[in-house]
């Protein structure tokens, strides 16, 4: 196979963002404040997300005639690494597939009527799975009533579903995908089931739909390729994401390295930590070449065989490098690192969590090699 784009460009527009996030993050979050919000119901500080929709961040892959900022989605690659970076919990990732959804696939109408509310504020997440399968097609159904459709199901482990004021949902009509808006007022309270995640700083909820009545204007009608690409568009977030935990990551083994002393040196000076420590950044920087590759020729049309390759090949790598960065950090505190108190809990937790979205390395490898070799 012919790759015929292997080059990173950063567009003018990423790097200012670039600028902005990393100060932005920084200010706002840090393991501290991700602690303190793991009690909360919505685990995230709406203040900060009020914030982040006055810097324009919350429309930033929006086109300008809806309200947005019209720079797509690559632009928000490293604001989502920042947040990673920092630990930042709150619900923009999932946002940001939710708009890219209403952008790529909505008509003119939808995307008049859903857009402006999301780049002011309101958000949205998108729920793809009926188990706990990424490889599984959508056995929701829509059931043709009169003038209108009928929703009967679940889903589940829908992301951010707690604080979405737009859940858009992956069901079929007659064997054909379709992504169906729902707003959060059609659902009871009771319809809503928190789920108990390895990762503490997040979200998820299991969605429950009993007969919720759908209008013609509320479907987006899909094709199997879109499908596959708003789920690589969300493994690249992901990945994104797992490049900044790494950093973070990182940043506290080394700081620990260089100031635990053992046997009367800094354990920092032993071969059996060093080397990790530099296959973490190794690793690391890896991961962030091929995310930011993959960022960098992602089409606003179907994704080409090359963008598919790039987004499959980032959250391999991503979620490796995090989950081996995550366990290094854990035992190189040796037996504080098993504990509560010790932030590696947070950092192992979270390669736990993001292993999963999306698909794990070896589906992500799977998929890769019927691309490579088929």
């Amino acid at each position: 196979m012919e790759f015929n784009n292997l080059k990173i460009d950063f567009t003018e527009e990423q790097l200012m963002v670039n600028a902005s996030a990393k100060e932005f993050c920084t200010d706002k979050s840090d393991t501290k404040k991700a602690r303190e919000l793991i009690d909360s119901k919505l685990g995230f500080d709406t203040d900060t997300w009020d914030e982040i929709t006055q810097l324009g961040w919350t429309g930033i892959n929006i086109d300008d005639q809806y309200g947005g900022m019209s720079f797509g989605i690559s632009a928000a690659i490293p604001i989502v690494e920042h947040m990673g970076n920092t630990m930042m919990s709150i619900p923009y990732p999932s946002h940001l597939l939710a708009s890219e959804l209403i952008g790529r696939l909505g008509d003119q109408s939808q995307k008049s009527q859903w857009l402006p509310p999301l780049c002011d504020g309101k958000r949205g997440t998108v729920a793809f799975l009926d188990n706990e399968d990424w490889g599984s097609e959508p056995q929701l159904k829509l059931i043709k009533k009169n003038d209108h459709y009928l929703m009967t199901g679940e889903k589940l482990l829908v992301s951010d579903a707690l604080s979405a004021d737009i859940i858009i949902v992956l069901a079929t009509i007659d064997t054909h995908p379709v992504f169906v808006i729902v707003e959060s007022h059609m659902l009871k309270p009771q319809d809503l089931h928190p789920r108990t995640l390895i990762d503490e700083t997040k979200r998820a909820a299991d969605i429950s739909l009993q007969n919720i009545i759908i209008e013609e204007t509320q479907i987006m009608h899909a094709s199997h390729e879109i499908v596959r690409d708003i789920k690589l568009l969300g493994s690249l977030l992901m990945a994104a994401e797992s490049v900044g935990v790494i950093s973070i990551t990182l940043k506290t083994i080394v700081d620990y390295l260089t100031t635990r002393k053992q046997f009367g040196k800094l354990i920092g000076s032993y071969q059996s930590l060093k080397h990790p420590t530099v296959e973490i950044l190794l690793e690391m920087d890896s991961a962030k070449s091929l995310v930011y590759h993959a960022a960098s020729i992602i089409e606003s049309g179907t994704l080409s065989i090359d963008s598919q390759i790039a987004c499959h090949m980032s959250k391999a790598k991503a979620s490796d490098a995090l989950s081996f960065a995550g366990d290094r950090a854990v035992q190189f505190h040796g037996g504080m690192g098993f504990t509560y108190d010790c932030d590696a809990m947070l950092f192992i937790r979270r390669a736990q969590w993001a292993n999963q979205q999306f698909g794990d390395p070896q589906y992500h490898r799977n998929q890769l090699a019927k691309l490579i070799f088929d």
